[in-house]
């Protein structure tokens, strides 16, 4: 693979990822069991990835993305859904507290810290996601690709380029 060979740090799997992830994840949520993890840490590798690739700031995509759940409710146009829905974030937007609106907020907020840790822990390892080399190289190229005999990189594929692999 291009990107593994021409980047310093090892490209952690998948599984390493999520076990990785899990870890930090019980620090916040201790009861959760790892299989009952798997698709939810699948979920946020993925997000993760696509933050890398677009070279998007983590906090301010989760502070975002909360806000804008709120906004989106005000302009549904399917009666029906929009009280579902409305019925659903209410329980969020109630100004009395409760467990749910608690666990809620506590995962939005978590989800860029656990970001951090898990570079951090990758690092220390001298470890990568995929996506974060990706960035790294596309951001940097005369550090990651000055000694590549070729004065071209053609990057090909199904779907559309990312912000950094444009960039590359």
């Amino acid at each position: 693979d291009f990107i593994a060979e021409n980047h310093p740090q090892q490209i952690a799997d998948r599984k390493e990822l999520l076990l990785e992830l899990y870890s930090i994840y019980i620090e916040y949520f201790p009861a959760t069991t790892y299989s009952s993890f798997v698709p939810w840490g699948e979920m946020i590798l993925g997000d993760y990835d696509e933050i890398e690739r677009y070279d998007v700031d983590a906090g301010l995509l989760y502070a975002g993305i909360k806000s804008l759940k709120e906004i989106d409710i005000l302009f549904e146009n399917d009666p029906e859904q929009t009280e579902q829905i409305k019925k659903f974030w209410g329980l969020f937007t109630d100004k009395e507290p409760s467990i749910l609106k608690e666990k809620f907020s506590q995962t939005w907020n978590i989800l860029p810290l656990m970001y951090v840790k898990l570079n951090e822990k990758l690092a220390a390892k001298n470890k990568i996601t995929e996506g974060k080399a990706i960035r790294e190289i596309a951001l940097n190229p005369a550090t990651f690709l000055k000694n590549i005999p070729v004065d071209r990189v053609v990057l090909a594929g199904f779907y559309a380029l990312t912000k950094s692999e444009e960039l590359l």
